[in-house]
């Protein structure tokens, strides 16, 4: 074999392995929050719904166009699903393309609540805390 050659086979192994563990690396908060607004929605799951969703939990303004991106990283990562809806007069005939959770984006969600659970565990509640004088 040429140097040339195997130089390219141990570029695409690595390229390779480095893709499949960025594909199961640690969820973003926000993504964490699209997905979880994806499952509790249950089939109602389009842009704007998702962002109202994210919106009315965590009281903060962000940009609409903000959600876009994460939503197709997720999907191509096969956490979500996407499907285009029937069109609609009210939307100049465009179609609304739905998202649903994968069983692999399920097992992702809760690997994500797991880490979680584990940086929290032993530190006080809430409570707690505020009658703290620091």
């Amino acid at each position: 074999m040429n140097k040339s050659l195997d130089n390219h086979l141990v570029s695409s192994y690595y390229l390779n392995r480095w893709r499949e563990e960025s594909e199961m690396a640690d969820l973003t908060r926000l993504e964490e929050q699209i997905m979880l607004s994806v499952w509790r929605l249950d089939g109602q799951a389009y842009g704007i719904s998702i962002y109202q969703h994210i919106k009315q939990i965590t009281k903060k303004n962000m940009a609409i166009g903000g959600i876009y991106f994460p939503l197709e990283r997720l999907v191509k990562k096969g956490f979500l699903e996407a499907q285009k809806g029937e069109p609609t007069p009210v939307r100049g005939g465009q179609s609304k393309r739905y998202y649903r959770v994968t069983e692999l984006g399920k097992e992702q969600l809760f690997k994500t609540k797991a880490v979680q659970e584990a940086f929290w565990k032993g530190l006080p509640p809430r409570h707690s805390v505020e009658g703290e004088s620091g």
